[in-house]
Order: C-alpha cells, then sequence, then structure tokens
C-alpha cells in the first residue's frame, strides 16, 4: 500500500492502522492455516519460505533489483510507503524440538515493521503455534518493530526452553532511540501436561520486558550479544554521565529461573564503565552491586549523583589491594563552573563488580598509574 506524507510525518493515518492490523491478523491465520496441512518431517527452510510467499500472494524479495527511483517518480519530494518490501526468514531447529521460526518484516516510513511465529509438532506429528509475537496497533511509527531480531535458546535440563527478541522504535531523526527486549515462553509450559501428544495452539506469554534509551547510530547489531539454556547477554550504548564519551557500552546479563529474569553479573567490562552504569541506575538496583556492609553511605552518595551528576572520567589507578581500583571523577557544576571530585572505589574481580565506597577523597593506597586512556580505547 503507497500512501504520500509529509517530511517527517511519524503519525500513521487512521485508515493505515487498521490495514497494517489486518495484513498481521492474515499473515497469523495464513501461517496457522499452512502448518495444519504439512507432514511431520522438519520442512527445509528455503522451500518453506518459497512456499508461505506463495500462499501470501507475495513477489520473493529480490536483492539485486533496484526500483526506488520507480517508486518515487511523479510523488512528491518524498514517499511514504507501508506495507511494502515483505521478507519472510525461516529457521528451523535441527533438535529433538523440531522448532520452525518465521520472521516476517515489512517496511513502513523512516522504519519497519515485524512479527516472529513459532510452530512446533507434537508427538503425535501434528503442528502447532507456540509463538506469535509483532507490535500492538500504533497510531504513530513509534509503535512498530524496526531492526528486529531474535533467538531461541537450547532446552534446559527439562527440554524447557525461551525465544528472546530485540527491536528499536522507528523514528525519521536523532541518533537516541530506545531499544525494547522481551523475552517470550511457549504457553503449553501453562497449559500442557507433560505426557501429551499434541502441541496446542497459542501465542506465547512474555516473562520479561524492558526498555533501554540509548544511541543508535555508533552501535552494530546484533544487541542480543548471547543466550543460553538458563540466560541471555544484551549489549547496548546507551547515554553516559562522561560528558566526553557521550554513550557507554551496557552489558546486560540475565539469567532466567522457570519464569523469573534476573539481571546477574558481570554487569560492566571495566571499573570505568562499571562505575558509569553504578550511578545511572536506580538505587533499587545499584544497591545490589555495593558493599553491604556500607550501604548507607553507598546509598547517601548515590542519591546525590544519579539526578544530576555529568562531567568527565579523570583517571584509574590500582589500589594496593589487588582487585580494588578507584576511578575518579570530575563533575560539571552550575554555571559553566567546575563541580567536586568524586572517587568511587570498585572491587573489580572481572566476573563481578561491587562499589565499596564513594568519597570526594581518593584512597591513598590506590597510587597505581592511571589508565584510563587505554580503558576508553577499548
Amino acid at each position: 500500500m503507497k500512501v504520500v506524507i509529509k517530511n517527517f510525518e511519524t503519525d500513521v493515518p487512521p485508515e493505515t492502522i487498521g490495514q497494517i492490523q489486518a495484513f498481521k491478523n492474515g499473515l497469523d491465520e495464513a501461517y496457522k492455516e499452512y502448518f495444519l496441512c504439512q507432514p511431520p518431517e522438519t520442512p527445509n527452510p528455503a522451500a518453506l519460505e518459497k512456499a508461505l510467499y506463495q500462499k501470501l500472494g507475495l513477489p520473493e524479495p529480490n536483492p539485486a533489483a533496484s526500483d526506488a527511483s520507480a517508486k518515487d517518480a511523479d510523488l512528491g519530494p518524498w514517499l511514504g510507503l507501508y506495507l511494502t518490501e515483505v521478507e519472510i526468514k525461516v529457521q528451523v531447529v535441527p533438535d529433538a524440538r523440531r522448532l520452525v521460526a518465521i520472521k516476517t518484516i515489512f517496511e513502513i516510513p523512516y522504519g519497519q515493521d515485524a512479527a516472529l511465529d513459532v510452530f512446533a509438532a507434537g508427538k503425535d506429528g501434528k503442528w502447532g503455534q507456540v509463538i506469535h509475537f509483532t507490535s500492538r496497533p500504533y497510531a504513530s511509527i513509534v509503535g512498530a518493530f524496526t531492526g528486529f531480531d531474535y533467538r531461541l535458546s537450547p532446552p534446559d535440563e527439562k527440554g524447557k526452553w525461551f525465544a528472546v527478541a530485540t527491536y528499536i522504535n522507528p523514528w525519521p531523526s536523532s541518533c537516541w532511540q530506545t531499544l525494547s527486549v522481551e523475552a517470550l515462553r511457549p504457553d503449553f509450559y501453562l497449559t500442557e501436561p507433560e505426557d501429551k501428544d499434541s502441541v496446542p495452539f497459542g501465542e506465547g506469554y512474555s516473562i520479561f520486558h524492558d526498555e533501554e534509551y540509548g544511541y543508535v547510530c555508533d552501535d552494530v547489531p546484533p544487541y542480543l550479544a548471547g543466550i543460553g539454556k538458563d540466560g541471555f547477554e544484551i549489549r547496548f550504548s546507551i547515554s553516559s554521565i562522561d560528558e566526553g564519551s557521550l554513550n557507554s557500552v551496557s552489558h546486560m546479563n540475565y539469567r532466567i529461573d522457570g519464569d523469573e529474569v534476573t539481571r546477574v553479573q558481570p554487569v560492566a567490562t571495566n571499573a570505568v564503565n562499571f562505575a558509569d552504569e553504578w550511578v545511572r541506575r536506580k538505587w533499587e538496583q545499584a544497591l545490589l552491586w555495593s558493599a553491604q556492609g556500607n550501604l548507607a553511605a553507598l546509598a547517601r552518595s548515590h542519591a546525590a549523583l544519579h539526578k544530576t551528576i555529568s562531567g568527565d572520567f579523570i583517571s584509574l589507578r590500582s589500589c594496593s589491594a589487588s582487585a580494588e581500583e578507584e576511578v575518579g571523577f570530575s563533575a560539571s557544576g552550575e554555571g559553566g563552573k567546575d563541580g567536586p571530585t568524586w572517587y568511587f572505589l570498585v572491587n573489580d574481580t572481572r566476573k563481578a563488580y561491587t562499589m565499596l565506597r564513594v568519597s570526594h577523597q581518593p584512597k591513598p593506597e590506590c597510587k597505581g598509574r592511571n589508565r584510563l586512556d587505554a580503558v576508553k580505547e577499548r
């Protein structure tokens, strides 16, 4: 469907909202209908993609073709396109679960929207949809899924698995956008007895959702850096308290226990990255990375730093204690004046980071050479 819109127009025309939803509903029904008639054998991904394009009456994408000039001809300075360039990508999981994942992407102005459908075969040979995940109806393009990526976990000891998806909100300008992270379980973990042969249809259910505001222009996806049977890792460039760096790579490791998702160590890659992360996060999170014997003082320091802090990291020095490092930070004051200098004492084992002390005075035992430049260049 072609809709001519103005430059930087982010609202979705009312009639288009329903048409997008009808298209996605049609995709969902077509995929389920297709699998109802399929044999129990695991399909070939390329053959399945071709069959789904045919069933939907869609042209297969031709990467070599470039008809942008033809599409834009005589349609004004900018052409807004919805529901174009539909791409279907199939992944087959070659293990006992016999999973088939279908990622469907289509173009919208300034970005994309997407859907993920996962099918599984039961012991009776019948296929059923176990996960269906897509955006909700949106009146602004910000509600769509751009740069959609996903991974399916390997099974745990009980054979259970999950999916993790990441996506960015579309927008016509600005490198600062939101990364959303969603972890999903298939429905049958809620309803299916262990010995049931068939796989019931279902859309799956979310066990985790998070949104991180960050700088997407310098990032190189995938943001989903890894996945295992009991957890996953996200890497994303988010805003930094260091004015000279603009952004800081946040390493977010999550452990999954049943349907509980918890962020775990390591929460950083070095002591400077950790100090940045500790200050930016809410105290409910930062206290988990703080020395339990000094929580009251650390809570006061965090409260003073969290809402207003900005400035420049100025030093990273080793201390006499083997795992201790001290990070120096020169805060910005009001009216362009220099603010106070803060020193973060960090216990750094590389596998875990703990904030030990925050003070305006350096610790005398921290006299190692300043390694800040070497850390920033990584």
